[in-house]
């Protein structure tokens, strides 16, 4: 054993306590030196040899130096088992048997399976569960006494977070007492658990191993994040971690830091309740980091660019598809954080804890001011990695479309035959993939049926993903969700008033007594408590207070609404504040200050603004601003110009727009369009933006806003040219012919819509097998569009004619026609239309024997360009014909 940690206080004591445990612990570490001594089986991972073993004892002595010299320090069994599990608990790492995985391609999926797979191996190898030989010859497990191996290999197994709370369970179901001792597994699980994940230092990795195997990139952020850590430590229940990079890492600077930061304050959640029991609560680590960050130029090296690009991806600061990144949404993420007064529902959470393991679909319910939401944001907080939470604020319109593309997942709604069964599939298997958490909040107020359909489709297919709903009542369409009633704050109402009056009213005077009644009489509603402190700093009454409440009919119901009430003619309410409140109804989730400000023409209304704030209501989210949907309800409700402040409302939002075409940014601005009922300007808006929408995958959106258009009695050709688009995607190209017949038949019509309508109506024939009749189609599209120079529509007809052609076995022809549009593309830098026309003229070339010229000159071509811009159906179909040509060489 190394000097350093044999003299260590924990190993010290080991040593006193029980010589022969500590006979023991040397023979393990023996063991492991021989486990590790030969080559490393998985070199492309961090390290987790022995040093690796004594770095871990090392920081457990400093977590348990609080413990030191108190009665409830570890025992001489419990010491045994946390320093023996220290060394054993990675050896999994060396027998581990992996197939199909590409040390250049490792995933973050393979990477975490790994990390699981070896800590169940190394439980296994010490259980004796597999092979004594393990195709080893040196594999000797020490001979432990029978006592100590299965308090051993259930700690080694929890070190892993997807085995934490497994163990936790069989540890406190089985109470293990070696030689009849106290021992408290679950401390030492705990222990074992963050000590790993506290030991990130440089040293665990060597930059002259990479050079003998290509790294994916997801390891090199691994790689890169310990080789940027100098130093960690633990002084009192502190982390402290020292940082050192070279000069020019600003722009990843924080990145490692939130990447370090993020994972070790979830684990420290993980495990403080564990820590703090165990201990009497002398252990009890402070969820904040202490960082200090250094610049080192002759160590540290630059973070290499497709690294940095990769850690900005693992840290959901891009998109997952880097040609689909879309503005920030106008509702759904990031997820908001819960307010620091929150107080109590410690038996529903608990509620909510046992969910997570036995259900994937359950509701949290109740009135509406009850605090569901914020119930929700504390449970994420505390029994969640955020990461894996996707926060969806549902809307009256919102559709499945818009679920999908938030919860990261865009390239879900593209593609031909995109039917609602095919996007419903698609996304379940990947929140399924990857674990995901869906929470979608005020799920009452939406009004059409596309995510009730997606649900029902999820109900039974649901086995790692959860999706939670947060409604003011129980979901009634056929999907069977567990639910969490919450009905107020109950015995802790008062407490949270006390918190809510300290923190924004600390001026207001009330007895405790008064408090109480008042919390009595709101059933403990948290909302309601605050307006009714509200009211008291006005200078009403408890009593008044009380009989404003009695009074209501239906007091569960209109609760709120009457103290509102009660606030908005009350004369301490300035005609400022109320007009700002009745204004801000119009948005439907928070908003920054300038969409504020369109609103208003009487210049800044910055004072007015803050006095709500200090009032609680209107709260600072990231940054922007919303009013709780009760009082927003309320205030929308009373707003008489609606009409117009939508119409206000829409144009800041058509300022927000970018280059890049952002759905969400878009359904807004048809919202607040539609309802301003400025109809020809809304029709216009749909005009202008249906191909984009169909483009995003969003058609559900797209044929909603149709389909109010129609009924306010505007058709238009083109919008039943994407009504068409909509059908064909679906695959029902029956309705897609009607609609592009009814396009081109419209009087009047635009050419370059005829000529559109002309070339999809010909495609459907194509596809049904129809090509002749197909061919005059296209003709006429073709003529149309050369004579008013529509050079995207020309190329495609371009090309059909040629595949036509194709079809009639006229090869020479088909290659002019193909030929034709691949030139018209490129001349206008329509790379998806040119990859296309390069995979067609590949197909004629093999098909007259070029299969030279096909592979080299046109496959290959098509598919490098398919994955610069990211177009995976191009790839794909790249690779088909790739293969086509392989396989008639090889016969």
């Amino acid at each position: 054993m190394k000097s350093n940690i044999a003299e260590l206080g924990i190993v010290t004591k080991l040593q006193s306590l029980d010589g022969r445990l500590f006979s023991d612990l040397l023979a393990v570490e023996k063991f492991c030196e021989g486990v590790w001594g030969k080559s490393t089986l998985l070199p492309w991972f961090t390290k987790h040899d022995l040093d690796h073993s004594d770095e871990i004892i090392f920081l457990l002595d400093q977590l348990l130096k609080p413990l030191q010299n108190k009665n409830d320090f570890l025992n001489e069994h419990e010491l045994f088992v946390l320093l023996a599990s220290a060394y054993l608990h990675d050896i999994g790492m060396q027998f581990l048997k992996l197939e199909g995985i590409s040390i250049e391609k490792l995933t973050e999926k393979e990477y975490n399976e790994v990390r699981k797979k070896h800590a169940e191996l190394s439980s296994n190898i010490i259980l004796k569960k597999v092979k004594l030989s393990l195709d080893r010859d040196d594999f000797h497990l020490p001979d432990i006494d029978d006592e100590y191996i299965a308090p051993i290999a259930l700690v080694c197994k929890s070190h892993s977070t997807e085995f934490f709370d497994e163990v936790i369970k069989q540890l406190q179901e089985k109470r293990y007492t070696p030689k009849g001792r106290p021992f408290r597994g679950e401390l030492l699980a705990a222990l074992l658990l963050i000590a790993d994940e506290l030991d990130l230092q440089g040293k665990r990795v060597n930059f002259k191993e990479t050079a003998k195997f290509n790294l994916s990139v997801y390891s090199q952020v691994h790689w890169y994040k310990h080789h940027y850590v100098d130093f960690v430590g633990i002084t009192e229940n502190m982390v402290k971690i020292t940082l050192r990079f070279p000069s020019n890492s600003a722009e990843y600077r924080s990145l490692v830091k939130e990447l370090i930061e993020t994972k070790l304050v979830e684990q420290i959640k993980r495990v403080n309740q564990y820590l703090r029991t165990g201990t009497e609560e002398v252990l009890n680590l402070h969820g904040e980091i202490e960082f200090s960050v250094h610049k080192d130029d002759l160590v540290k090296r630059p973070l290499p660019a497709e690294v940095l690009i990769e850690l900005k991806r693992v840290m959901g600061k891009i998109s997952p598809i880097s040609s689909l990144v879309l503005e920030a949404p106008i509702a759904g993420i990031p997820i908001p954080e819960p307010t620091k007064l929150f107080t109590g529902m410690e038996q529903k959470k608990t509620e909510f804890q046992d969910l997570l393991v036995t259900a994937n679909l359950f509701s949290i319910e109740g009135l509406g001011g009850v605090g569901k939401t914020e119930f929700v944001l504390k449970c994420i907080e505390e029994f969640l990695p955020k990461e894996k939470v996707v926060w969806f604020e549902c809307l009256h319109d919102s559709k499945a479309d818009s679920l999908i593309g938030l919860s990261g997942y865009p390239e879900v709604l593209k593609g031909e035959n995109k039917t609602e069964l095919a996007k419903y599939s698609g996304f379940v298997e990947l929140i399924e993939r990857d674990e995901k958490t869906l929470v979608l909040d005020n799920f009452q107020t939406v009004t059409g049926n596309s995510l009730e359909e997606l649900l029902k489709f999820a109900e039974r297919r649901l086995k790692k993903a959860k999706i939670i709903v947060v409604s003011r009542h129980h979901p009634s369409f056929g999907v069977k969700f567990v639910p969490i009633e919450l009905n107020g704050l109950g015995d802790e109402a008062l407490s949270y008033a006390q918190k809510f009056k300290g923190a924004y009213y600390k001026s207001v005077e009330v007895s405790q007594g008064d408090l109480q009644a008042i919390c009595a009489s709101l059933d403990g509603h948290p909302l309601a408590i605050e307006l009714a402190v509200q009211l008291l700093s006005y200078g009403e009454s408890s009593e008044n207070i009380i009989k404003t409440i009695v009074r209501a009919a239906d007091k569960s119901k209109e609760l709120t609404a009457r103290l509102l009430d009660e606030i908005f003619d009350h004369p301490q309410s300035t005609e400022q504040e109320k007009e700002f409140l009745l204004r801000f109804s119009i948005f439907r989730s928070e908003i920054n200050k300038d969409g504020l400000s369109a609103l208003f023409d009487k210049g800044d209304d910055s004072t007015i603004l803050y006095k709500l704030i200090e009032k609680k209501m209107v709260s600072v989210v990231h940054g922007s601003y919303r009013t709780h949907p009760l009082i927003r309800e309320f205030c929308y409700q009373r707003l008489s110009d609606k009409e117009a402040v939508h119409e206000k409302a829409a144009s800041y939002f058509e300022t927000r727009r970018t280059d890049r075409f952002d759905p969400f940014l878009e359904e807004e601005i048809f919202y607040h369009l539609d309802s301003s009922k400025k109809r020809e300007r809304t029709a216009d808006f749909i005009s202008a933006t249906g191909e984009q929408f169909i483009r995003a995958g969003h058609t559900n959106s797209l044929g909603e806003m149709i389909k109010k258009a129609l009924i306010w009695g505007f058709d238009r050709p083109e919008y039943q040219v994407f009504l068409g688009d909509i059908a064909t995607l679906r695959g029902k190209w029956s309705e897609a012919s009607q609609h592009f017949e009814r396009a081109f038949s419209f009087q009047n019509a635009d050419d370059k819509i005829t000529a559109e309508a002309y070339i999809k109506f010909g495609e459907i024939l194509y596809r049904k097998g129809e090509v002749r009749e197909a061919l005059k189609y296209f003709e006429d599209a073709y003529t149309l569009c050369k004579k008013y120079d529509y050079k995207k529509e020309q190329a495609r007809s371009a090309n059909d004619i040629g595949l036509a052609l194709k079809t009639f076995g006229d090869l020479q022809a088909a290659k002019k026609w193909l030929g034709e549009g691949l030139e018209i593309r490129k001349g206008i830098d329509d790379r998806p239309g040119v990859a296309i026309s390069l995979n067609n003229i590949g197909s004629v070339l093999q098909a007259q024997g070029d299969l030279t010229g096909a592979l080299k000159q046109h496959y290959q071509e098509s598919m490098k360009l398919g994955e610069e811009i990211g177009d995976r159906a191009g790839i794909a179909s790249s690779l088909n014909q790739i293969g086509s040509v392989v396989a008639s060489q090889i016969s």
